[in-house]
């Protein structure tokens, strides 16, 4: 049976201050209460909203937020008390989760960025491939700290040596001609 989806505005912090922490446990796709050593479940560790209340629908518009790289599952830290193999595990099936809604609701795949979060897409340019050895795969790109920096930083670097690989390729080339002409004279 397709999923129904609720077309109504969304208006997160309203939802998250409106629910118990209960109630929003079950209306979030990520939930990060749980890891060895938590005492009680918090608000704050309920991350990317995405229904009113436990029994409505899935927000198309709390979906479109939660697949944002800028401000959905792109932007979601991992708190500094959370464990880091816990909250892996808690963003790629939030990932996941995203990537089915999202196929549902839009009849297509979601964003590159939650794909490859959820594992479905390896990243594209050796540039990202570097990024995502580092651990930086996934954060947000739109001026949100260091991580685009340094991603802007990457980029620009790998078409400096590109350029740098294109002038020597012509030099090189330019220095056969010059050798192959003293042969002749």
């Amino acid at each position: 049976m397709p999923q129904k989806f609720d077309e109504s505005e969304w208006d997160g912090p309203a939802v998250k201050a409106d629910l118990s922490v209960e109630d929003l446990r079950k209306v979030c796709l990520m939930d990060l209460n749980g890891y060895d050593g938590q005492e009680e479940p918090v608000k704050v560790l309920c991350k990317l909203p995405v229904k009113k209340t436990p029994d409505s629908a899935v927000n198309i518009n709390a979906l479109r937020a939660a697949g944002s790289e800028a401000r959905g599952i792109g932007a979601v830290e991992k708190p500094a008390d959370v464990p880091q193999g816990f909250y892996d595990k808690k963003r790629k099936i939030a990932a996941n989760k995203i990537a089915s809604l999202w196929k549902q609701a839009f009849d297509k795949d979601a964003p590159a960025m939650v794909l490859r979060i959820a594992g479905e897409v390896e990243p594209e340019t050796d540039v990202d491939k570097v990024l995502a050895g580092l651990g930086f795969w996934g954060y947000p790109s739109e001026n949100d700290g260091p991580i685009p920096t340094l991603r802007e930083e990457v980029y620009e670097i790998h078409q400096r040596i590109d350029e740098l690989v294109r002038m020597m390729e012509k030099v090189h080339s330019m220095v056969e001609e010059v050798y192959d002409l003293s042969q002749f004279g």
